[in-house]
């Protein structure tokens, strides 16, 4: 670090070679607040295009909403009619059995027995 330093002072000097302009500091709020204006200035002349997107983000937003609420509607409704053609299929299957229950659908659906749900309710 203190080689790095050395070779700087010989090669370089000790002067700093950077210096303020004459008088930059006397004006410098004026002239900051004369910049930040014009800056104001330009911006307001595209601001047509953001007041254009500002309207219609919530437009995009409510499209987007109602795309997803109709495509669950849609996806439910075929899954009901699935689920209703699947029902009337099952109580047309077993007309004898009145005690069928979810429990012996899923049990049947699963291929277990007994023995099968025994066990397992045995492990725990």
């Amino acid at each position: 670090m203190e080689t790095d330093e050395k070779f700087l002072e010989v090669n370089f000097g000790k002067a700093n070679p950077f210096k303020v302009p004459d008088g930059y500091f006397a004006d410098f709020e004026s002239r900051m607040i004369c910049r930040i204006n014009e800056e104001k200035a330009q911006s307001v002349g595209k601001s047509g295009k953001s007041i254009f997107m500002r309207a219609l983000r919530p437009l995009l937003a409510a499209a987007c909403i109602l795309g997803i609420v109709f495509g669950l509607l849609a996806y439910f409704s075929k899954d009901s009619s699935l689920n209703n053609s699947t029902a009337n299929n099952n109580a047309n299957s077993y007309p004898a059995a009145s005690s069928y229950s979810a429990v012996d659908a899923m049990a049947d659906n699963a291929m277990m027995d007994n023995d099968d749900i025994y066990a397992l309710v045995s492990n725990y």
